[in-house]
């Protein structure tokens, strides 16, 4: 994949999430956040990112890498949002949407509005406070500040319990358990 279209999914997903967020704003940190777990779900339901783009382990939560050049400024750039300077959350406002996605399906969009819905109503401590049982970021912040973060690693807090697997077992599987005759070493 070549750097322009990286750049256009990381765009096109900023813009859906701002489009369907509370007054079409997200907290800067929040932005970051929903980036994260929009393309954490898409990981797990389609297996790969929306963005494709770097995470960072940064002291409060996973950060779009080079975001203030990468995702800010180029979106101010071409007149889709701005950051809106007054405030410590310095949010990002939506002045326009795109016409049509190329990269973002209607299902990722309708992904996108969720995560925006749910962070958009946090205030940007408890969306950071979320990113920090992340056991991707926890593990990339073992290694440093900015720290790059294995997206299948952190896909792991996105992934539903399976009852199944925390039944009881029945009375054939402890039996087939039980029975190493028929086993095979993994070798």
């Amino acid at each position: 994949m070549n750097a322009s279209e990286k750049k256009e999914r990381l765009i096109e997903a900023a813009v859906a999430l701002l489009d369907a967020a509370p007054n079409k704003r997200l907290k800067t940190t929040n932005l970051n956040k929903a980036l994260f777990y929009l393309d954490l779900i898409a990981l797990r339901d389609y297996g790969e990112t929306i963005t494709r783009s770097n995470y960072c382990a940064f002291e409060n939560g996973p950060v779009v890498a080079f975001y203030k050049e990468a995702l800010i400024d180029e979106l101010a750039a071409r007149n889709l949002a701005k950051q809106d300077e007054d405030g410590m959350s310095k949010p990002i406002v939506l002045q326009q949407g795109i016409k049509s996605f190329r990269y973002i399906d209607d299902d990722q969009r309708e992904s996108a509005a969720t995560i925006a819905r749910h962070i958009g109503a946090l205030d940007a401590r408890t969306a950071s406070d979320l990113s920090h049982k992340n056991p991707g970021w926890r593990e990339a912040r073992t290694r440093g500040e900015r720290a790059s973060i294995d997206m299948t690693l952190a896909m792991q807090q996105v992934i539903d319990q399976d009852p199944w697997l925390d039944q009881p077992l029945t009375a054939d599987e402890k039996e087939a358990l039980s029975s190493s005759a028929d086993t095979v070493a993994w070798n």
